[in-house]
């Protein structure tokens, strides 16, 4: 343990950590100290173990405030999941997908820090909970700049693009949506129809755009179609064009060969005469 810790070796740490859990219902006693030592050398994933043990009364005394220690540490480490959850804690007293007793009181400054941090760290639910907070279900016209630019940056980091339409104009509400609104939401609700690795945002954006008379992608001509029609009438053209100057180019080296080859050839006889008669002279 101690040559694993004074390597620093990451592969070493984790061989350590991963013993520590296999044994946990073997010998609890052994597995927690092991888990402590690792935490101690300044193991994020340790921790994390630690923390959803206290936190759950799992082999150790139920312990709100260890548990809330031991996700700080992680979090402090840079574990951008720790990061989400301390905020999490601080936001909700309840975690995203997390089973056990609230840890803290909430503290929405406290919350806010550490989305801010995570989001940085790039955790994507942290950015759309940071954003969502502050927007505070005000529309963007609502914001400042600074706040607006903050709170689209974060929801693109997200891609959360559905709700970044949200906040200019929905479907529901367009009577009271200005021209310049009406098309900022629909520029995000394009972009996130268009977006990749989420089909739940292309499905929520395609939809809101159907409702505000925009047209499916299969159902959209081409913007060059005119452009391309115009290229499949010339290619003929072209074509016939470029075959004419090729066949007068042929037929001017078919009529050069026409002149050359008899002049090669009475020149060959003239030059063998020409020979012969100075050999027998």
């Amino acid at each position: 343990m101690d040559g694993a810790i004074a390597s620093g070796d990451k592969s070493l740490l984790m061989g350590k950590l991963a013993f520590a859990i296999s044994i946990k219902d073997m010998d609890s006693d052994t597995s927690n100290k092991v888990l402590v030592v690792l935490a101690n050398a300044g193991m994020a994933e340790a921790h994390i173990q630690l923390y959803k043990r206290y936190g759950s009364g799992d082999t150790l005394p139920n312990d709100c405030k260890k548990a809330l220690f031991h996700l700080t540490a992680a979090a402090e480490l840079g574990d951008s999941d720790a990061m989400a959850q301390v905020a999490a804690e601080y936001h909700q007293r309840e975690c995203y997908m997390r089973k056990g007793p609230i840890l803290t009181n909430i503290d929405l400054d406290e919350a806010r820090k550490w989305y801010r941090k995570a989001s940085e760290s790039g955790n994507a639910w942290s950015s759309e909970m940071l954003a969502d907070m502050l927007i505070n279900e005000r529309k963007a016209r609502d914001c400042s700049r600074d706040e607006l630019k903050e709170i689209e940056g974060l929801y693109i980091k997200a891609g959360k693009f559905f709700k970044l339409g949200n906040i200019y104009c929905t479907s529901t509400h367009t009577n009271n949506c200005s021209v310049e609104e009406m098309e900022a939401a629909r520029k995000w609700y394009l972009r996130g129809r268009a977006s990749k690795g989420n089909d739940a945002e292309r499905q929520a954006c395609t939809e809101v755009l159907r409702s505000l008379g925009e047209p499916d992608l299969h159902d959209r001509r081409p913007e060059n179609s005119q452009t391309s029609l115009i290229e499949i009438l010339l290619a003929p053209v072209a074509l016939l064009i470029w075959s004419s100057i090729g066949m007068a180019l042929l037929g001017l080296v078919l009529s050069i060969n026409a002149i050359t080859l008899p002049l090669i050839i009475i020149g060959a006889i003239v030059f063998g005469v020409f020979r012969a008669f100075r050999k027998n002279s």
